[in-house]
């Protein structure tokens, strides 16, 4: 047990961390609100949607009924969906949906014969069979809404722009699953603030765009180090090797609906690919999670140690929930998703949690499953694992 001294210092670290957290996410909040940038509605370049799709048999056709019912003319639009070796109906149903649609293709990938796997080898087939000036990328268990392509590429006016992210809403009313859009809110209000201020943090790839003279200027995909953040690494090669700028706008016309996790065992699968994968951002980007980081396993610290004491402070908790709705407030605005602040408080028991405990889980055991593949550093590899395990390229 702490003496009072002790407890009096804590409280007092605690208290400082809580007001650098509350204006950290106050100010990511503000930055995310001023993600406007200059664009232009008349714009019309080619595009080429990719969907890769791996054993979304149940998810596949209401992505694709979105997909063909974009506003973007069809002669400047091509969709195409790689069939990630699926194992079960995906192929089908693209097939009849293409069959109806003469720009919808489907495209059959390859087993994977250099570094590449999983995703990122679907995509760069994809891209290599693609004509658009504009990549658009989403995945197969989201939906777009009908304005998605010329609401993203009117900020390709601009010659200088490599790289368009977008926002992404979670469906579901259940309490499991406005915990996760919350948590989305989060991550993506802070990759979005980061980026108006200048720094890289992540994009998702259910809703990220490229222009293609980027993607080649880089080489692509098979120029890149494999990833189980393929998204993150391809921005990062584009925005490090070249002149092209990235944007993340906070604009309701790009938002993205997607699934949340069904289960506990599937968000856990997800949060740790993640965390997993963040071990290739660039050293600079970790600076931005030290306080929150500090501030959490302080804010730990001081319940533990309060309530063993019978005086648990109340400050340093209110300051987290007020400092969190500042961040995500823009996004919830702009996304109508004021509802799914009924699971704040679970989402800030949740959250409090995985921050602290997910850096530690990448490095105890850092094996991961991913779309029935498994993925281990190298170093982990064992010669009986079956399937055989991928290897993560070190960092660049």
């Amino acid at each position: 047990m702490l003496t009072g001294h002790a407890f009096e210092a804590l409280l007092a670290i605690a208290t400082l961390l809580a007001l650098l957290y509350l204006l950290q996410m106050g100010g990511f909040g503000l930055a995310t609100w001023r993600a406007r940038y200059r664009f232009d509605r008349a714009f019309r370049p080619t595009v080429t949607v990719l969907v890769a799709a791996r054993n979304e048999a149940d998810k596949i056709a209401d992505c694709l009924r979105s997909l063909l019912a974009l506003r973007y003319p069809s002669h400047l639009l091509q969709v195409i969906v790689i069939d990630d070796l699926s194992s079960d109906g995906t192929a089908a149903i693209v097939r009849r949906f293409a069959r109806r649609n003469p720009h919808l293709r489907l495209l059959t990938a390859r087993p994977s014969r250099d570094h590449l796997r999983g995703k990122a080898s679907a995509l760069a087939q994809g891209i290599e069979a693609s004509t658009g000036e504009i990549l658009l990328i989403t995945d197969a268990d989201c939906q777009v809404p009908p304005g998605w392509v010329e609401e993203t590429v009117k900020y390709y006016a601009d010659p200088t722009v490599g790289v368009v992210a977008g926002f992404v809403r979670l469906s579901g009313d259940g309490w499991f699953a406005r915990l996760q859009a919350l948590d989305w809110f989060g991550e993506l209000s802070t990759a979005a603030a980061a980026m108006r201020l200048g720094f890289l943090i992540t994009a998702v790839g259910c809703n990220l765009s490229v222009r293609r003279a980027a993607y080649d200027a880089i080489g692509g995909y098979r120029k890149l180090p494999f990833s189980l953040i393929e998204d993150y690494i391809l921005v990062r090669g584009i925005v490090s090797r070249t002149s092209y700028r990235a944007r993340y706008p906070l604009d309701a016309g790009t938002i993205v609906t997607s699934l949340p996790c069904a289960s506990a065992a599937e968000l856990h699968r997800q949060r740790k690919r993640w965390f997993l994968g963040a071990r290739q951002m660039h050293r600079s980007n970790f600076v931005l999670y030290l306080v929150p980081y500090a501030f959490h396993a302080a804010l730990v610290a001081c319940v533990v140690a309060g309530a063993a004491t019978g005086h648990v402070p109340w400050w340093p908790l209110f300051g987290k929930v007020v400092a969190d709705f500042l961040l995500i407030a823009p996004a919830l605005r702009e996304a109508r998703a004021f509802p799914a602040l009924t699971a704040l408080l679970p989402f800030e028991l949740g959250f409090t949690f995985y921050i602290l405990f997910y850096p530690l889980e990448t490095v105890l055991g850092r094996r991961v499953v991913w779309k029935g593949r498994v993925f281990s550093p190298c170093e982990d590899v064992a010669e009986t694992t079956t399937p055989a395990p991928v290897c993560l390229s070190p960092s660049e």
